[in-house]
This record gives structure tokens, C-alpha cells and sequence, in this order.
């Protein structure tokens, strides 16, 4: 009776044990390795590569459809921004330039963790982390030149946290003109520059360009924007978002180092195989 169930039973245990076996032959190697072993290992590699890839696109298109809900009812939501550094002047720029206060904390957050001296190895500068030449095409009649070091030399410095932070909403509100409003494309276009999104974007999931930081740094701003809206759903929305995007990262270190493991066992086991 039990005969029928132990092709499957057999299988199962190769495929789950087969780590195991490989990493103890990996170790202690035997002139002998059962090739049901190899096969096993080879299909849980396989099955968890296939498994991170498509947890990787559910989760790109699951972070898009999401930021497009976000996108529609915008306008309409309130931010939560009072224990947040520099609210008023947030609030007061993004209103000047129809933009979501919540939104420009999130850019502000990701940028500079609200560091208003802060200068990144690209040169970018204050708050919202200006480049020096965004600076001086969008504020051309400012005495700031925008290329020197901390701290601010006055009132309309790029180091004033007024100063960048009305620049740098400016900046945001142009780039979701050019992109018709597209908040992922318009957040990944401020990491990456507008150039790289409109010509590397075309064939990326969402128009995304294929740079791992600009990737992540949209994420990292659409969660933290949609954890500042005061709507219940933003915030259980957001947390399901991130330990999705944990998972995938998991999946994808757990395959590598699977990889990595028979790359390893293969090569110890190859003077066994050409001693044959």
C-alpha cells in the first residue's frame, strides 16, 4: 500500500536534506556521493532562485500599485508631521508647490536624516541634498554659489534650511511635471537624475533605471511617506511592504549562498572526479 508514496517521500527528503549531505561531503569527502544528492540540492537551488525572482517582481508591483492609491488620494490626506524637525518649513513649501507635505519629509528624511549641513560624496548639499549646479539653475539670482563647505554663509545659503528646502520642493515639483505626475518615477528621477530615468528606465520594471541604490532609495521614500500619512491602511500597507521586501532579500542571499556552496563542493570534488 505504501509502496506507490515512497518515489515522492524519497524525492522529498533528497531535496530537503540535500544541504546537509553536501556540506558534511563538502567537509569530509568520500570517494562515493549518491547522485540523488546533487540532483536534490540542484532542484532546491533552482526552486529558491525561481521563488526570489518571483517574490522580487511581486514586490516591485505590489510597491507601484500601492504608490499609485497613495498618489490618487494625496491631496486629500493629512500629514503627520508635528514632531518632525523643520514641519513648518516643510509644510510651507510643499503648499507653495502642490506638493504632499508628507511626501517632502520622506525625500527630506531619506536624503539628509534632517541634517541640514549635510554633504554627500556626489557633492550634494543640506536638507534635500542639492547639487550645486540644480542649486544655481533653479535659484540663479542667490549670492550662494551652492559649492561651498558647511555652514550656511547666510539667509539664502543652500546650507539655510528655508533656502533648500523651497530649492529642492521646486525641484521635486518639476520632475513630476516632466514624469505627468508619476511619484516613483519622479522620486527615482531625483536620486538618478531625470536623464537616466527617461533613458535607462524604459525597459525596468516601473521605468526604474537598473541602479540598486536608486532602487532602494525609492522604496526606502515610499515607505516612510506612506508611515507619515495619518491613514490607518498607509501604515499596515507600508509594514506588509517592508517584510515583503525582507523576504525577497532573504530568498535572494539564501540562493546565492546555495550557489555558493556547490561552486565550493564541485571544486573540492573535483580530483575525486578526475582521478576516475
Amino acid at each position: 500500500m505504501w509502496r506507490g508514496f515512497r518515489f515522492p517521500f524519497a524525492a522529498i527528503a533528497y531535496i530537503v536534506a540535500s544541504p546537509l549531505a553536501l556540506l558534511v561531503d563538502l567537509l569530509s569527502p568520500r570517494r562515493r556521493f549518491a547522485a540523488g544528492w546533487v540532483v536534490g540540492y540542484m532542484l532546491l537551488a533552482l526552486a529558491v532562485t525561481a521563488g526570489g525572482w518571483s517574490l522580487g517582481e511581486f514586490s516591485e508591483s505590489a510597491e507601484y500599485a500601492w504608490t499609485a492609491q497613495l498618489t490618487d488620494s494625496y491631496y486629500q490626506a493629512r500629514d503627520n508631521l508635528q514632531d518632525l524637525p523643520y514641519a513648518d518649513l516643510i509644510r510651507l513649501y510643499a503648499a507653495r508647490n502642490d506638493l504632499d507635505p508628507a511626501l517632502v519629509a520622506a525625500v527630506v528624511q531619506r536624503e539628509s536624516a534632517y541634517d541640514p549641513d549635510a554633504v554627500s560624496r556626489a557633492g550634494a548639499r543640506g536638507l534635500m541634498q542639492i547639487l550645486p549646479s540644480t542649486w544655481r539653475y533653479l535659484n540663479p539670482d542667490s549670492p550662494c554659489p551652492g559649492d561651498h563647505a558647511p555652514p550656511s554663509c547666510g539667509p539664502g545659503c543652500i546650507f539655510d534650511p528655508a533656502a533648500n528646502i523651497r530649492v529642492g520642493t521646486r525641484y521635486l515639483r518639476l520632475l513630476l511635471g516632466e514624469f505627468d505626475g508619476d511619484v516613483v518615477l519622479a522620486t527615482a528621477a531625483y536620486n538618478a537624475g531625470p536623464s537616466a530615468v527617461r533613458h535607462l528606465g524604459r525597459e525596468q520594471p516601473a521605468g526604474i533605471p537598473p541602479f540598486r541604490e536608486t532602487r532602494q532609495y525609492v522604496r526606502d521614500v515610499l515607505y516612510r511617506w506612506a508611515a507619515l500619512r495619518e491613514e490607518p491602511r498607509a501604515a499596515i500597507v507600508s509594514m506588509e511592504l517592508g517584510t515583503l521586501g525582507r523576504l525577497t532579500r532573504g530568498t535572494t542571499a539564501l540562493s546565492a549562498g546555495l550557489w555558493f556552496v556547490f561552486c565550493l563542493w564541485t571544486l573540492r570534488r573535483l580530483p575525486w572526479t578526475l582521478q576516475r
